[in-house]
This record gives structure tokens, sequence and C-alpha cells, in this order.
């Protein structure tokens, strides 16, 4: 790059940032009033511009919506999953709640995930969350080092 070019870059660095603002806010003006902020003065550039950021306004709102919808039903599945014991003879007993996925230790303890946290459930039913985490969809349970 040229010292020119990094000059005339610093130059117009406020100007560009307050275009961005400008235009974020005229989006945000026209999403909720119908009314740009600044009048397109006739031209039909303008004009294509201002239907083109609400398209692309438009877009961002859906596929955020689509995403939380999403999550929504994720979470809905999630709360009615269980992990569940049903030894020979014995009674059923609930281990966790809201689990995806787990992986059982050589000494009876349980590692289980919900997708947003890890737990281990001793054999007493005692749970130590180890971490909260987004998107996990596997476990495996390692035995100690040196074991």
């Amino acid at each position: 790059m040229s010292v020119a070019r990094v000059v005339l870059d610093a130059i117009l660095l406020p100007v560009r940032l307050l275009r961005a603002l400008l235009s974020y806010l005229d989006i945000f003006s026209i999403r909720y009033s119908g009314k740009p902020l600044v009048s397109p003065g006739g031209s039909r550039q303008n004009r294509a511009d201002v239907r083109k950021r609400i398209v692309a306004g438009n877009v961002m709102n859906a596929a955020a919506r689509a995403e939380d919808e999403a999550e929504k039903e994720r979470e809905k599945v999630r709360r009615g999953w269980q992990l569940v014991a049903r030894p020979k003879g014995g009674e059923e007993r609930t281990i966790a709640r809201r689990v995806i996925a787990f992986d059982d230790f050589d000494d009876g303890r349980v590692l289980a995930t919900s997708g947003s946290s890890i737990t281990v459930v001793g054999r007493d039913g005692k749970e130590t969350k180890l971490r909260d985490v987004e998107g996990v969809t596997e476990v495996v349970a390692l035995p100690p080092q040196g074991a």
C-alpha cells in the first residue's frame, strides 16, 4: 500500500463511519416509520439503494427470527429428554434431565451434556457442573491420567 493511499484512508475514515451510521439509522427509520431519514432527492439510484437496504434489513430480521425459533424448538425438545437407569429387576430412576449426549466412567459416574453445559453425575445422584459451553453435541468420559 502506498503512503498516499493510507493517508487518504485515514482522512476519509470519519466520513465513512458517519455514512455507515447514517445508513444504519436510515434503515431503522424506514423499518419502523416507513419514512427514510434522508430524502432520496429524486434520483433513481437513491430509491434503489433504499429498497436494497429495506430488503437487507428484512432478510437480517428474518434470519434472526428463524434462529430464535429454532433455539426455542431445541430447548423444548431438550426439556423432555432424560437419562434413565433401568436395572434388572429394579425400579427405573432418572439420572439426569435435558440430556442430549452422555458417556459413563468405569467407576459408575456419568458425564452428560444438555448442549449448553457439561455435568458429571455421581453414583449418589449428585450433579457437578464442569463447564458452561454452547453447542456441545457429544461427550466422552476418559479415565484419569495415569490410571
